[in-house]
């Protein structure tokens, strides 16, 4: 699974998707200053957007490991133009706050929908 980003948000979608299925096998995208003391380091590194071609040709799935909206948006519309597909990631146990205000993204019911679809995205 290619995961974009390579911060801390994105160790923890690795952390969730590992708990979800053990065996995934990961790879990170990030096209900015790579931390060389990131936890993610012993993970593959793709930097380029050239890659990503090659790279969706044999698994087109990635996931948003990037919190800030400006760079989800960014990732999507890159990774998809590249023939990748988003599969967006969601904790079993996550909750949404009483006090949460709506907005204007059609969140959550079209993504679970779309989770429920998939028998196995991995």
């Amino acid at each position: 699974m290619l995961i974009a980003g390579a911060g801390g948000h994105a160790q923890e979608i690795k952390d969730e998707l590992e708990r979800q299925n053990p065996s995934l096998l990961f790879e990170f995208f990030d096209d900015a200053d790579y931390k060389d003391n990131s936890p993610l380091k012993s993970y593959p590194l793709i930097q380029d957007l050239s890659s990503l071609s090659f790279r969706f040709q044999y698994n087109p799935s990635f996931a948003l490991g990037v919190g800030r909206p400006e760079y989800r948006e960014k990732f999507i519309n890159n990774f998809e133009a590249n023939e990748g597909k988003y599969f967006p990631v969601h904790s079993e146990t996550a909750q949404i706050s009483n006090s949460a205000e709506a907005c204007s993204m059609p969140w959550p019911f079209h993504l679970w929908v779309q989770i429920q679809k998939l028998e196995k995205p991995f």
